[in-house]
């Protein structure tokens, strides 16, 4: 790990507890300057780190900024398979599509379970190339999938899978009733909370699968000002505008992963 690595992978792990620059160069192996430049930093990319004098640096609670290091706890929690390779994890603040990133990984050899997730989208896509709107407070990934990899053998239920897997996510971990609708919908409170876009490759000759991307995009803590006025009496989020979210998304990406790569 870097020192910038480092120290968000120890403040990740202790959100909402105080530790001293003396403190955290001691538990890091590295020095307090060290220390400083490193939380300055992550303080840039919009880590939300409080500092006073004679208590030294905490993370927030709040702090829902996605990164591996947010992810690496949750996964020891849940992922006690080790289904989930952290490696082939790629967190993006923005990116054009995570369903195109994807694409371009795949074409260098990327590995089953290549997850691709972004703060942002500026290119999203859904059905029939159509835009996909990515707002602020969503989850966006796309996870690759390689057919001999795979229990699951009907790439015609793997949507409706991965589907099932949100919703089981959202009951579980968000404490919400959110419903699997046919054919591939997630419905809570009856508005769409999320899109689903599965695309594949084929060997034409042989006629066989030989990748899957499913694209994933989630309103979980989305604004309803932020969706557009044609979709906002169609389009909710998991936690409404004056809710405070039970779980950060980082949390529930590792939950969601784990599900959807044991299918």
């Amino acid at each position: 790990m870097t020192t910038i690595e480092k120290v968000l992978d120890h403040l990740e792990r202790n959100k909402g507890v105080w530790f001293s620059g003396a403190e955290l160069a001691s538990n890091l192996s590295i020095s307090r300057n060290a220390v400083w430049r490193a939380v300055n930093q992550l303080r840039e990319k919009g880590y939300d780190i409080q500092a006073a004098t004679h208590k030294g640096y905490c993370l927030s609670e709040k702090s829902d900024k996605l990164s591996k290091e947010g992810l690496i706890p949750f996964l020891e929690k849940y992922d006690d398979k080790s289904i989930v390779n952290i490696d082939d994890v790629f967190v993006f603040d923005s990116i054009d599509s995570t369903n195109k990133e994807a694409l371009r990984r795949i074409t260098t050899g990327a590995s089953h379970g290549t997850v691709i997730t972004a703060e942002s989208q500026t290119g999203g896509k859904g059905h029939t190339g159509h835009a996909f709107a990515s707002p602020d407070g969503g989850i966006y990934l796309s996870v690759i999938m390689l057919p001999d990899k795979m229990k699951l053998k009907d790439p015609k239920k793997l949507t409706s899978s991965v589907a099932k897997c949100i919703v089981d996510t959202i009951n579980t971990l968000c404490k919400k009733p959110a419903e699997f609708s046919k054919p591939n919908s997630c419905i809570l409170n009856g508005k769409k909370i999320c899109g689903i876009l599965t695309e594949a490759g084929f060997d034409v000759d042989l006629g066989k699968p030989l990748w899957y991307i499913t694209g994933i995009g989630i309103n979980f803590n989305t604004k309803s000002t932020d969706f557009s006025a044609e979709i906002r009496d169609k389009a909710g989020s998991i936690f409404s505008d004056d809710e405070t979210p039970v779980v950060s998304r980082n949390e529930f990406i590792a939950g969601l992963l784990v599900k959807i790569l044991s299918l």
